[in-house]
Parts: C-alpha cells; sequence; structure tokens
C-alpha cells in the first residue's frame, strides 16, 4: 500500500508542475487564448491519468489477491505448517455442532472467509468444484465464516453460490469463534487457506485467494 501512495503523490506532482509550466506561459504572453494552451498536454494528461487509473487497479486487485482482506491483528502467532492442526468446536448455520475432530481421517482444505471479501468469494466456486470433485476420495472443504452477523448473512450467500461443503460460524459472536481464529493465528487476513492431512497435520497455509489447480496439486498427493 506504501507503494500506491507513493504513485498517488507523483501523480499529483506532475499534474501540479504541468498546470503550473502552462500558467507562467500564460502570464508571459497574455494575448494567448486559454483554449491554446498547450491542447496535447490536456489530451495527453487525461490518458496518462487513465492508464494510471488502470494500474492502481490493477495494483489494489494485486494486494487483496496476495494478502486479502485485512483484519485487526490478535497477537497470536499462526498454526504453523507440519504442526498438528488445533482442534476447534462451532455451530453450522443450523445450530448443530461441527468440530475439525469430525473430519479425522480426511483431507480437509479449511477455510476461513466472510461473505463481505472479495478473494472470498472469488475462492468459493473452486472449493464448490474441488469438492464436487473429490469428496469420494477423501476430501472434505470446511468453511468458517468470520461474519459479525452471523447466519443471517451466510445463508443467503450460501444460496446464492450454491455452497455444497460444510460450513462453521466462527465470528466474534458465533460460540466457539474467537478461540477458533486464535488458535489458528488470529487470522489477520482473509481468505486464509489450511490444507491438512489424513493425520491432522498442516501441509500448508494460504493467505489470499487463489486458483483452483494451486488448491488441486496440493491435496491430489494427500488423497
Amino acid at each position: 500500500m506504501h507503494r500506491v501512495k507513493q504513485r498517488l503523490l507523483k501523480s499529483h506532482e506532475f499534474f501540479g508542475k504541468s498546470r503550473l509550466n502552462e500558467r507562467q506561459r500564460w502570464k508571459s504572453d497574455p494575448s494567448r487564448n486559454m483554449h491554446e494552451i498547450s491542447p496535447h498536454f490536456m489530451i495527453g494528461g487525461i490518458g496518462l491519468m487513465k492508464r494510471q487509473i488502470f494500474q492502481l487497479g490493477l495494483i489494489t486487485t494485486l494486494v487483496f489477491t496476495l494478502f486479502g482482506c485485512q483484519r485487526s491483528p490478535s497477537g497470536s502467532t499462526a498454526a504453523g505448517v507440519n504442526s498438528q492442526a488445533p482442534d476447534f468446536s462451532l455451530q453450522d448455520l443450523d445450530g448443530k455442532g461441527v468440530t475439525l475432530s469430525q473430519f479425522k481421517g480426511k483431507v480437509v482444505i479449511l477455510d476461513f472467509w466472510a461473505t463481505w471479501c472479495p478473494p472470498c468469494r472469488r475462492e468459493i466456486p473452486h472449493f464448490v468444484d474441488l469438492y464436487k470433485k473429490y469428496q469420494d476420495k477423501g476430501l472434505v472443504v470446511v468453511g468458517v465464516a468470520l461474519d459479525d452477523e452471523g447466519a443471517k448473512v451466510v445463508k443467503p450467500f450460501v444460496e446464492e453460490y450454491k455452497i455444497n461443503y460444510p460450513l462453521a460460524l466462527g465470528g466474534p459472536q458465533a460460540p466457539g469463534g474467537p478461540e477458533a481464529q486464535h488458535a489458528y493465528g488470529g487470522i489477520q487476513g482473509i481468505p486464509t487457506t489450511f490444507i491438512i492431512d489424513k493425520t491432522g497435520k498442516i501441509v500448508d497455509t494460504f493467505v489470499g485467494s487463489r486458483e483452483a489447480d494451486v488448491f488441486e496439486k496440493k491435496i491430489q498427493p494427500l488423497l
């Protein structure tokens, strides 16, 4: 984000200097009409501005993709690769219990996400397809929704995106939600996704969205 700010400052500096030069030239020759003043600059400046807006859009998209939606840090360290995945006790959208241990013996994609997070929404169809493709081979996807509003906002989202895998509520008001977040490092950015093997060990962790083939390559050797 610091680089984005630098780009914006440079843009303002460029346009500011250019406008100052035009103003000085006009003052030195008042007979010039305003419409005669550097039309190439005005056209070029608009084109440059459009290019820079486009570049900033790309940078913003890249930041969201790589680092996800940032959340307030909790001061906990993330559950590390090669460590045992912490168990949790949460509730699904109907109030039934959901624990990680109930999926023992399966390969688990554990996804911490929220309905308001664009990178999270982009990943959901990947998980739907992966679960449909590999469910019979021992894969389970578990989504932990961190929305403050809980089931009220998650249920319509599930219907819209046709989510076919188990979901649990892990927001600040959800029973067991803060504990689950803390156990997995505080979840400072979403989506945060853990790949867990059949023995319950964390094989890999991703912060920010990824394409489906990234997850597929990770789970195939584990199934």
